[in-house]
């Protein structure tokens, strides 16, 4: 049992790592394609920083979601317990790599034509879909139903 934890803690690093690469990759490619537009074109607006800055602190935010789920546990002699969550396992982190890798598509995107930022609103339509048919729909058109 040991072993297998081992080896998901492997697997989680190197996942993390591949993540925090990709996140590094996707904004040099944007400040650099981006970099003629704010020197010389001088049609970066604060829109466009809004909209960097606020992608950036998402992808941010789904790291460190990543990051805390994987959080390894050990004994009091240090010995390894669990390795955290499997981040390439499904369920709802899934959904955070899912955001993360959706958001980093659009913010090269972004950097041919501004409408692209516009893409973001797939995020919460997807959520709201979701919720709609788990949650509220049952919830609503069956009402409390009592087992028998």
């Amino acid at each position: 049992a040991n072993q297998a934890a081992k080896k998901l803690k492997q697997s989680n690093e190197q996942f993390l790592k591949t993540m925090m690469i990709a996140l590094g990759v996707v904004n040099v490619v944007y400040l650099l394609l981006s970099l003629p537009s704010m020197l010389w074109w001088d049609s970066f607006s604060y829109f466009n920083w809004a909209g960097w800055i606020f992608a950036f602190g998402c992808c941010i935010g789904c790291y460190f979601i990543l990051l805390t789920s994987s959080r390894c546990t050990y004994d009091d002699k240090n010995k390894l317990i669990s390795a955290g969550e499997d981040l390439r396992g499904g369920g709802l982190l899934t959904y955070v790599v899912d955001i993360f890798g959706v958001i980093c598509a659009i913010q090269l995107l972004s950097c041919f034509h501004n409408y692209a930022w516009g893409l973001l609103l797939v995020i919460p339509i997807f959520a709201g879909t979701k919720i709609w048919k788990s949650v509220l729909s049952p919830f609503i058109f069956n009402g409390f139903s009592q087992p028998q």
